[in-house]
């Protein structure tokens, strides 16, 4: 038995497949034990896709871009899309392809005796913590140091570390703490002041940024910031100068980011899956088929993955999810993937497929 890995721990890192060839080879149901093909079944992956594609090559254009603009004018990429749709795993594919290829290609960035480590990746789920402070500190963890109490010092501090480690590029992964809420202004003037501060590109990703704090103008009724209710009539002035405050945090934020969306896959007239899904979904299948004396070929019909599209929305990450899940329960009853196995998937909730 061995604990899941974790993108947000360094040391998981280098066990984590960047491409299928970096998989074990295939079981056997002659060979092995149902678990243990069970097992490989669920770890498959990462399954070829144009968003992983898209998430490469926009980082590396963040990369390129950033390396040759000044501090208050360092772009920063937004990754949005529905939620299951496959983000975070894609994602994290696209980072560690950068990562090797920094650490490979630029190891003359990091500063002797340290560690070269070009890409951090970290959770933005906060919670309710402090949240730019926790999201200094969650950067700082991964890379092995502890920051000062003070916010404007800790920034320094992590900057100066960042440097002697050779980081480039840091990942925001399940961003949800910049949703919209009342009270952001603190978080969009930090966030703004991290971005600029920092010698790194960053890359946020999470559902729906474009409601987010940092993407968000100010309208008619602005946080109030004396705790005092709405009342509809005109604003004071010191309402009106936190407006104009707000919205110059908001708009650089907002001129300096680059938007990329995930979509999820529509059905045709029939309610059919796209091409898009299927030939996905097939890449899955194929991986499948590479387990000798084991027959999947249900989850390749036009009818198998129909369901499967219905019940994932067209969202690709849980399709994989689905198709996974059917699989291993048809292999730890030593059987094959059936109707009857597909539609068990189907009635779990989300997040029980999504963690099974």
């Amino acid at each position: 038995m061995t604990r899941p890995l974790s993108p947000y721990n360094r040391a998981d890192l280098a066990h984590f497949p960047r491409h299928l060839d970096d998989m074990a080879n295939p079981p056997s149901t002659r060979t092995d034990t149902p678990s243990a093909i069970a097992r490989w079944i669920r770890g498959i992956g990462p399954i070829e896709t144009s968003d992983i594609d898209k998430i490469h090559r926009a980082m590396i254009r963040l990369l390129a871009q950033n390396s040759e603009s000044p501090a208050g004018s360092r772009q920063w990429l937004a990754i949005d899309g529905p939620p299951l749709m496959g983000k975070s795993s894609s994602v994290i594919v696209g980072a560690l392809r950068v990562h090797d290829w920094l650490r490979d290609h630029q190891s003359g960035d990091v500063r002797d005796p340290f560690t070269h480590i070009p890409v951090i990746i970290v959770s933005g789920n906060l919670g309710h913590t402090p949240l730019a402070r926790t999201l200094l500190d969650n950067i700082a963890r991964f890379i092995g140091v502890t920051l000062p109490a003070n916010l404007r010092a800790a920034i320094t501090a992590l900057d100066y570390h960042l440097r002697n480690v050779g980081a480039l590029l840091v990942v925001v992964d399940d961003a949800h703490f910049i949703k919209l809420r009342g009270g952001s202004r603190n978080l969009t003037d930090d966030l703004k002041d991290i971005l600029t501060s920092l010698t790194v590109s960053f890359v946020f990703v999470g559902a729906g940024l474009r409601s987010s704090a940092l993407l968000h103008t100010p309208g008619a009724d602005p946080p109030a910031r004396t705790g005092r209710p709405s009342t509809g009539t005109e604003a004071t002035a010191e309402e009106r100068r936190f407006r104009r405050d707000q919205y110059s945090a908001v708009e650089q934020l907002q001129w300096r980011m680059t938007y990329l969306a995930l979509i999820e896959q529509t059905p045709s007239v029939d309610g059919a899956p796209d091409d898009v899904f299927i030939n996905r979904m097939s890449e899955m299948v194929k991986q499948l088929e590479r387990i000798d004396g084991f027959d999947p070929k249900y989850l390749r019909t036009k009818t198998g993955l129909k369901l499967v599209f219905r019940r994932a929305k067209g969202r690709t990450g849980i399709g994989f999810k689905i198709i996974s899940l059917a699989a291993a329960v048809a292999a730890e009853l030593e059987t094959t993937p059936t109707d009857q196995h597909v539609r068990a998937v189907m009635r779990l909730s989300d997040a029980d497929i999504i963690d099974a």
